[in-house]
C-alpha cells in the first residue's frame, strides 16, 4: 500500500517541549514561568548566553576602534621614516663622495656619521 504525499507529510507541528505557545515567547509574563520549572531554566540559559555574547561583542567594539587611530600613528611613523632615509641615503652618499676626494677631511666623516645615525634612527622608527 503506498502512502499519498499528504499522509507522508504531518501536519501536526512538533510537541513542545517547553509547555507553552512558541509563537508567543515574545510575550510572557512573571505569572507564566511560575509552574513552568523547564521553561524558567531555558530562559535563564538563553539570558546568560545572550548576556555573555553582549559582553564579548562590546570587548570587540573597543578593540575595533583603536584600530583606526594605530593605523594613522603607523602610517606617520611609516612616513617620517621614509623622509629620514631618504635624507640619510644622501647624506651618505654626499660623505663617502667628500672623503673619496680627500681622506682624511673632516666635513666627509661628519656628513657620513650624519648619514648614519639617521638611518640608525629611521630604523628605529621603522620597528618600535
Amino acid at each position: 500500500m503506498e502512502k499519498t504525499i499528504n499522509q507522508a507529510i504531518p501536519t501536526d507541528p512538533p510537541p513542545n517541549l517547553l509547555g507553552i505557545d512558541t509563537t508567543s515567547i515574545g510575550k510572557l509574563k512573571p505569572r507564566d514561568l511560575n509552574n513552568n520549572p523547564k521553561l524558567a531554566a531555558t530562559i535563564l540559559t538563553y539570558l546568560t548566553k545572550c548576556e555573555k555574547k553582549i559582553s564579548e561583542l562590546e570587548t570587540e567594539n573597543e578593540t575595533l576602534k583603536t584600530y583606526p587611530a594605530n593605523y594613522d600613528r603607523s602610517q606617520l611613523k611609516s612616513r617620517i621614516a621614509q623622509i629620514l632615509s631618504f635624507i640619510a641615503t644622501i647624506a651618505v652618499g654626499f660623505g663617502i663622495n667628500l672623503l673619496t676626494a680627500r681622506p682624511n677631511d673632516i666635513g666627509g666623516i661628519v656628513v657620513l656619521l650624519l648619514g648614519i645615525v639617521l638611518e640608525i634612527f629611521a630604523l628605529i622608527l621603522i620597528f618600535k
